[in-house]
């Protein structure tokens, strides 16, 4: 049996979560209260997603469902939202969104432009940095790939080697090293250490 969700109380962007709603559907709906005082219900996708409320946020630019404003919210929920699942990677280390960006994607389009192709992906040129016009870019999978084999370097036993180098010492794929860091946050001496199952 599915585990559901309990957003009751939470916050995201304007929208606090009143409780789940009555509505049926495939989707599990939400009812949530703008701080503009409007109440709708929302499913757990767009919550999770950070869409606006209408009142507050009007659609003018037409490209809501756009690889370019997908990119946009995700930026944004990284960097400001505690409930994201990958926000202590960025805003949980300090990592901000620009304020110009922050409420405009018109601004964050017109610094971006538009993306050069599906293969193609926000990259900071600072892993540390924010994200800004200056330190943004769209990057093509085969430079982030080649940046990560570049300065991606860990430290383990006396040793520092790049992600592709310990993959090939310890015979753990690449990607399921940088899973392991990255997106389950394993420390790297376990992800080098433990073998796959």
């Amino acid at each position: 049996m599915r585990i559901r969700a309990e957003l009751t109380g939470q916050v995201f962007g304007t929208r606090t979560v009143l409780g789940r709603s009555d509505r049926q559907g495939r989707n599990t709906y939400w009812h949530v209260k703008c701080q503009c005082g409007r109440e709708s219900e929302v499913t757990t996708a767009s919550i999770r997603a950070g869409a606006g409320c209408p009142v507050c946020v009007p659609t003018r630019h037409g490209l809501s469902h756009s690889p370019e404003h997908d990119t946009w919210l995700r930026i944004k929920q990284r960097c400001t939202n505690p409930n994201s699942l990958v926000w202590r990677y960025y805003g949980g280390r300090g990592i901000k969104i620009t304020a110009a960006w922050l409420n405009s994607f018109e601004t964050f389009l017109a610094d971006m432009g538009p993306r050069p192709s599906p293969g193609h992906s926000i990259e900071r040129r600072d892993n540390d940095g924010d994200y800004t016009p200056e330190n943004c870019y769209w990057a093509a999978r085969s430079q982030q790939m080649r940046n990560t084999r570049q300065s991606a370097r860990w430290t383990y036993g006396g040793r520092s080697l790049t992600v592709v180098e310990w993959s090939e010492a310890t015979g753990i794929p690449a990607n399921t090293l940088r899973m392991r860091v990255n997106s389950y946050g394993w420390t790297i001496d376990r992800a080098l250490t433990t073998p796959v199952r």
